[in-house]
Parts: C-alpha cells; structure tokens; sequence
C-alpha cells in the first residue's frame, strides 16, 4: 500500500506499507529508490544508523521501534526497525505489519508545524517512538513485581522462567536504545546535510529521552536480575533437600531387603526362630518411617 499526505507546507509524507511488486516499482521509478534501500527497510535485523546518498541526494535513517506485538511472544525480539527516506521535500516512511503504527503516529502528532521541512518530521517521530519505551519498561516492572507477590508464597519454577522472559525484553530493549542513541550522536555531527538551530535542540530532546528510557531499562534490568537470581537460589536449597530426602528414603528401603535377605537364606542365624523378632523389625522399620513423614510434612 502507498498512501500520500502532506502533513505539513514543506513536507510530503509517503508511507509505504508492505508494497507489492508493482507498488515497489512505482516507487523505485518515483522516488529513486533502489533495491538495496528496500532491503534495508524490510531486514528486520537491520540496525539504527544513518545513511546518506550522494547521487540520489537522499538521506536513510533506520530507527528501532517497539513493535505493537512485542510483549505477546517472550522469546521474540519485540524491536523492529522503521526506516525513514527523505529530501527537502520528500518523506518516505516504510512500514510493516508490526510498525505501521507509526505512520498513523506521525500524522496524529500535534507539535507538526507547517514549517516543518522532512527532517524535522522525522525528529519529531523520534520523539514520540522514544516515549513508547517508558509504557514497556513501566509494564515489564509492573509484571515483575506481581511475579515477586507470587513467589513470596510460593516459590516456583515457571515464576522463575517468566522473570528471565522480562530479562530478556529487557536487553533487546536496552540494545535498541543503545543503537537509537548512537544513531542521534552521529546525526548531531554530521555534514552530509544542513541541520539548523531547531533541529539541534530537538536531537538533544531525543538525546535526554532515550537516556531516560535507557536508566529506566537498566534499573528495571538490574532488579529483575537479581530477584530472579535470589529465588534461583531458593529453588537450588530446596532441590538440595529433596536430594538429601529421597537418599534418606532408599536407605531405609534398602534396609528390610538386607536384613530379611540374611534371614530368607538356608543360614543358621541368631535369634531366627524367634517369632517375636519379626514383630520388632517391623515395629522399628514403621517407627522410622512414620518420623520420616512427619518431617517432610512439617517442611511442607
């Protein structure tokens, strides 16, 4: 889909959304835009960075974004990178299923200006990409602490294995961020295009942004890495004393096998015709048994 808006005088916005065929080659034809562009705006590991092509006059700038799916699946990087291609006049953003939020993002911005020129659209998008970290790494503490709540009363595997899901969002978050931040920094010195005094200022609004979604992520990490390294330990005490139980038990079961074996054999023994031994042995063996019950149940 290739959808057309001016957003404001000096900026045109085209979004393009998982073109087909005919739609990548009317864009190619309209935009300049080349076939290795399209990879890069749909590789989904491609990393934040900045590009510049001379021969086209075009500027890239590939920004990783949260994806509107990415806490469903714990184990699947819940970033995606959006590129943005433009010139003076131009704005082309190419989106995904995951990430054609943003398009919609940009067009309900209300700080656009009508002197806006496409890089100061782009800033502006940034800005508010950046600010949907917070909401993630606000949700990944609330999860944390319910789990924490929970492992209080009862201390278990898959509270466990769920803490080190969030610990996972959590680095590809902080990596994100870590790549975004490098990616301002260097579009703050570059010379490849005229950035005015408006422009700075806005770089270095992202700049403190994402330096505060990148302490909220770090703390958050943190915290979680140490909860979840504390009922870890819990989980290994506990196993260690399940260990020690069941040795306990087959000792005492191999007891009875070994004495009654000696009497079961055409042995002469002490004390074998009497019936009243029997009695004893069995009486010993529950007593035991009977302790050994009770403390697991007191441990319980």
């Amino acid at each position: 889909m290739i959808r057309k808006e001016q957003v404001s005088d000096k900026c045109e916005m085209i979004e393009v959304y998982e073109p087909t065929p005919d739609e990548k080659t009317q864009v190619k034809e309209t935009y300049a835009v080349t076939d290795e562009m399209f990879g890069y705006a749909y590789d989904i590991d491609e990393r934040a960075r900045i590009e510049f092509d001379e021969d086209r006059n075009l500027m890239m700038v590939i920004y990783d974004t949260v994806m509107d799916s990415g806490m469903e699946n714990p184990e699947k990087d819940p970033t995606a990178p959006v590129m943005f291609l433009f010139n003076r006049s131009k704005l082309l953003v190419f989106t995904s299923e995951d990430t054609h939020f943003v398009a919609e993002r940009i067009r309900g911005m209300k700080a656009l200006k009508q002197e806006y020129e496409p890089l100061d659209v782009v800033l502006a998008a940034m800005y508010e990409l950046s600010k949907i970290y917070f909401g993630v790494i606000h949700k990944i503490d609330t999860s944390r602490q319910r789990l924490q709540k929970s492992l209080q009363t009862k201390v278990n595997k898959s509270s466990v294995s769920q803490l080190m899901g969030l610990q996972t969002h959590l680095v590809y978050y902080l990596t994100s961020l870590r790549s975004n931040s490098s990616l301002l920094a260097d579009l703050q010195h570059n010379r490849d295009i005229d950035i005015n005094e408006g422009q700075l200022e806005q770089i270095d609004d992202d700049l403190i942004e994402l330096k505060q979604g990148l302490e909220m992520a770090d703390m958050a990490s943190d915290v979680i890495e140490h909860v979840a390294d504390a009922y870890k330990s819990v989980l290994d005490i506990e196993l260690n004393g399940t260990m020690k139980l069941l040795t306990i038990y087959s000792i005492l079961l191999a007891l009875p096998q070994l004495v009654f074996g000696f009497y079961g054999q055409n042995v002469k023994l002490p004390l074998a015709n009497e019936g009243w031994i029997m009695t004893i042995a069995w009486s010993a063996f529950l007593l035991i048994a009977g302790g050994i019950l009770l403390n697991v149940h007191q441990r319980k």
